[in-house]
């Protein structure tokens, strides 16, 4: 008992000692420590106080924004924040009806056209713009800058593709496209009253003139699809469509062969019968042809043959055979009659001579045009007659089947 009462005296002297030399307060990196944990204890306890907040103020706006379109949402520049489905789409349809119900401007080249957009296939769906709108973010961050800054949401807009392109086509065909006048050659009414009764014709050139066409339908209905009603203005590509002619190639078919034929009367002179053309005559038989570029003048041979044959024909006479008549007188030897070449009238050459004598000056010293070349092979002219519009009657020679030297032959021919 005396051994275990000696031992704790002991102890209790040797934790005075280590009482007594140890230092009077904390060491100063302790208290430092100390104080650093102390300092981020307290942030960690406000953090999360702000956390706590937040958290619920997030809770909160969610709460009270639901069923409504959410904070700093526009459409089309159109404020329908804080406003639930039905009170948004009325205020969209009263605010951008009039917009989208103007009118869309067509363009092509100098044609412009307005449609409504019902007309090609544009409308909005007004339920689906405010569905699109009314969605909820649920990014704390994209919901605290709503605060500050407006959030537009584009209109939801339907394109009827079907009836965008066949009210396009049908507006192309009628309105816009436009085809090239390849030129030509017109006539019109003489002015003098005293030339109506002479056949007169005035010739007048067609002038050519460039056509347009739209060249693409499908770009248009795109962009519509993706612009409409933000834009109401669409320009429709457009490329040229060239004539076939010149303004050079008119006039040198009007004053080189056209003008000439018609400038008066044509006389055509036959054996011993003669045949006046008209203008309107020679009016009736031109024809005209586009070939490379150039304006081919023809004269339809039919009709001219018409015009003349009547007075012409009697110039036209068969070949006679040559034959022996019986003798009526004493003698008793029997008379022969010579043969006679025939005459028919060779209408084609007749006729392309006629275009070469009254087209060749004009057409040599205006035109350029070589009658050879556009016509054949020509009858060349009378050195010294003037037959600026006298046209001689070409024909061809008929042959009898039996000339006055075969029957002479015949006659002498032994039996």
């Amino acid at each position: 008992m005396a051994g275990r009462d000696d031992w704790r005296e002991r102890t209790s002297e040797t934790d005075l000692v280590d009482e007594l030399l140890q230092p009077s307060g904390p060491h100063p990196r302790t208290r430092l420590l100390n104080r650093v944990q102390r300092g981020i204890g307290n942030a960690f306890v406000i953090i999360g106080a702000l956390v706590g907040l937040l958290a619920v103020a997030y809770v909160v706006d969610v709460v009270l924004s639901a069923g409504k379109v959410p904070r700093g949402v526009t459409v089309n520049g159109v404020s329908v924040a804080g406003l639930d489905r039905k009170e948004a789409e009325a205020v969209l349809r009263r605010e951008l009806g009039p917009r989208v119900e103007k009118p869309v401007e067509l363009r092509a080249g100098e044609v412009t056209v307005s449609l409504d957009p019902g007309e090609l296939g544009l409308a909005v769906n007004w339920a689906a713009t405010v569905e699109r709108a009314a969605r909820q973010p649920w990014d704390p961050w994209t919901r605290a800058l709503s605060f500050f800054r407006e959030q537009d949401t584009p209109l939801v807009t339907v394109v009827d593709e079907r009836t965008a392109r066949e009210r396009l086509d049908d507006l192309v065909e009628r309105r816009i496209n436009r085809p090239a006048v390849d030129g030509g050659i017109g006539f019109r009414a003489p002015d003098a009253e005293d030339d109506v009764g002479r056949g007169a014709v005035q010739p007048q050139a067609i002038e050519p003139k460039a056509g347009v066409r739209v060249s693409g339908v499908d770009t248009v209905v795109e962009a519509m699809r993706s612009r409409w009603p933000g834009v109401d203005r669409f320009d429709l590509p457009v490329e040229p469509v060239e004539p076939k002619l010149t303004s050079r190639a008119v006039d040198a078919a009007l004053e080189g062969i056209v003008r000439p034929l018609l400038a008066g009367p044509i006389l055509l002179r036959g054996n011993g019968v003669e045949s006046v053309l008209l203008p309107e005559d020679v009016r009736r038989a031109l024809r005209f042809e586009i070939r490379h570029g150039e304006l081919h003048v023809m004269l339809d041979h039919a009709v001219l043959r018409a015009a003349v044959a009547t007075e012409l024909r009697a110039s036209e006479k068969p070949a006679k055979n040559a034959a022996l008549v019986s003798a009526t007188g004493v003698s008793g030897v029997p008379k022969v009659l010579p043969s006679e070449p025939g005459a028919r009238i060779d209408w084609d050459r007749t006729f392309t001579e006629l275009m070469r004598t009254v087209t060749r000056p004009a057409a040599e010293a205006e035109a350029g045009v070589e009658a050879e070349a556009l016509w054949g092979p020509q009858i060349p002219s009378v050195p010294g007659e003037s037959r600026e519009r006298e046209v001689p009657v070409v024909y061809d020679i008929l042959e009898p089947a039996v000339t006055t030297d075969d029957l002479l032959r015949s006659r002498h021919a032994p039996n």
